[in-house]
């Protein structure tokens, strides 16, 4: 889901300065976000590198889920990684292609004349043969 960062808190403790581990002794940062189409909701999460740069106005891609805790709901989310983006772009790559398969006329052709072309004469290359340091 692609969302709009409106406000963003990060942190490494808690409020008496005790720091935020795991159960096995490593460190970590604590993300909470708002997003336009949360609304008010806090939506947490943990600070990584694909998130380390997000700021406020930002949009970004992430997954939420609901998770039910002591009678309270929360929302969490998670940063897709590099291969779910690429999976996103290729099945909207593949529904536009769709589209255009199945478009009834001539949509989608490409004639000749729409084609741009680059005509080389009178522009010579630059001789840099001088310049190789080999």
């Amino acid at each position: 889901m692609k969302v709009t960062i409106t406000k963003i808190h990060r942190a490494t403790a808690d409020k008496t300065g005790k720091p935020y581990v795991t159960q096995d002794g490593r460190p970590y940062t604590r993300l909470g976000i708002q997003t336009r189409e949360h609304g008010a909701s806090w939506l947490s999460g943990f600070g990584n590198n694909y998130n380390e740069r997000w700021q406020e106005g930002m949009q970004v891609e992430i997954e939420v889920t609901t998770v039910e805790k002591e009678g309270k709901h929360y929302l969490n989310f998670r940063g897709l990684g590099k291969l779910e983006l690429l999976e996103k772009r290729v099945i909207a790559l593949e529904d536009a292609f769709r589209g255009l398969k199945s478009a009834p006329g001539r949509a989608g052709e490409v004639k000749d004349e729409d084609i741009p072309t680059f005509d080389p004469q009178g522009e010579e290359e630059a001789d840099i043969s001088g310049n190789l340091p080999f």
